[in-house]
């Protein structure tokens, strides 16, 4: 006997799923099934593959007035087993995600690092992206797996735009003190050792106002968005 079922899988991998097996008596003795939950006592594995059998029912219907046929309704609840997804997928991403947001707090002026930091991030998470899609459920619709991924990569490729942005505001400008300081430099030649002192002015920092304060507002709502999507994710995928 074989039976097919088309699953959806919107909420992928915190779906469930209910198979409905219905089969017809047509000579029998009908009257010896008992209907009931069949859970406590599975007649399969309580744990296969990627589910894990939820619950288990059996119904008879009666015969119709018309036929003597009889129909039973085996009904299976399948509940994810998303352990898997969640060291393998969930973990690796959200720590590439707070890699990249950890790049705000390098020096204001230092965008190469800043930039470098969050475009590796960028890259291992588009890689990871295309290894992981082939132990993902193939379907021509958006699953919450997808919208997981998709959250992360968006959210890198933002705040790689960020700095960017941070960068156009202007750089930290230096203010001369006028204090002269003196160094000693030295310079070693084959058998000759030349020794001098060299002149420079004390400098000091000074930050740019706007790019100070977009600096900060953005290390502020960066992990409220994460934190926010991330309850909001997992809440929404564990409601049935």
């Amino acid at each position: 006997m074989t039976a097919t079922y088309d699953p959806d899988l919107h909420k992928f991998p915190f779906d469930m799923q209910t198979c409905e097996l219905l089969i017809s008596v047509h000579s029998g003795p009908g009257s010896l099934l008992l209907a009931g939950n069949l859970t406590r006592h599975p007649v399969f594995r309580e744990r296969l593959l990627e589910y894990y059998i939820r619950n288990m029912t059996l119904e008879v219907e009666e015969p119709s007035a018309e036929g003597k046929e009889q129909k039973i309704i085996f009904t299976t609840e399948f509940g994810h087993l998303n352990g898997y997804y969640a060291i393998s997928i969930f973990m690796p991403t959200l720590l590439l995600v707070i890699v990249s947001y950890g790049s705000f707090y390098f020096e204001d002026d230092d965008f190469t690092d800043r930039i470098m930091v969050s475009l590796t991030s960028l890259l291992v998470l588009a890689t990871f992206i295309s290894t992981a899609s082939s132990t993902m459920a193939r379907v021509s619709y958006f699953t919450f797996l997808d919208v997981w991924l998709s959250f992360c990569i968006v959210l890198v490729f933002c705040i790689c735009m960020l700095h960017t942005f941070l960068l156009s505001l202007g750089r930290n400008s230096f203010v001369d003190e006028g204090e002269r300081i003196e160094q000693q430099w030295a310079k070693v030649s084959p058998g000759i050792i030349t020794l001098g002192l060299r002149e420079t002015s004390d400098k000091r920092r000074i930050a740019s106002p706007r790019r100070r304060r977009a600096d900060l507002t953005i290390k502020m709502c960066v992990p409220v968005v994460i934190v926010s999507f991330t309850t909001a994710f997992f809440y929404l995928g564990h409601q049935e």
